[in-house]
C-alpha cells in the first residue's frame, strides 16, 4: 500500500505533468495562430503582387501598340520626305536640264 507521501508526491507528479501539457497545447496553439496570421499576411502580398503584375503587364501592352502606331507614322513620315526628295531631285534635274540646253 501507498503511503500518504507517495500518494501526494504522485498527485502533485500528475499535477506537474498536466500543467506541462496545457503549457505545450497553449504555446502550440499561439504558435498555430501565428502561423495563421503569417499566412493570411503573405496571400494578401501575394494577391497585391498578382494585381500589380497584371496593370505592368496592362501598361506594358499599351505602351507598345501605342509605339506600333508611332511607327507607323513615322514610317509614313519618312515614306512622304523621301517621295518629295524624289520629286524635287526630279524637278533640279529638269531645271539643269533647262537651264543646260538654254546656254
Amino acid at each position: 500500500m501507498k503511503t500518504i507521501s507517495q500518494q501526494q508526491k504522485k498527485k502533485s507528479q500528475l499535477l506537474k505533468s498536466w500543467i506541462n501539457r496545457r503549457r505545450e497545447k497553449t504555446r502550440l496553439e499561439q504558435l498555430q495562430q501565428e502561423q495563421k496570421i503569417i499566412e493570411e499576411r503573405n496571400k494578401r502580398k501575394k494577391a497585391l503582387l498578382a494585381k500589380t503584375i497584371a496593370e505592368k503587364s496592362k501598361q506594358t501592352h499599351a505602351e507598345a501598340v501605342k509605339l506600333k502606331r508611332i511607327q507607323k507614322e513615322l514610317q509614313a513620315l519618312d515614306d512622304m520626305v523621301s517621295s518629295d526628295i524624289g520629286i524635287l531631285r526630279g524637278k533640279i534635274e529638269q531645271a539643269s536640264w533647262d537651264y543646260t540646253a538654254a546656254r
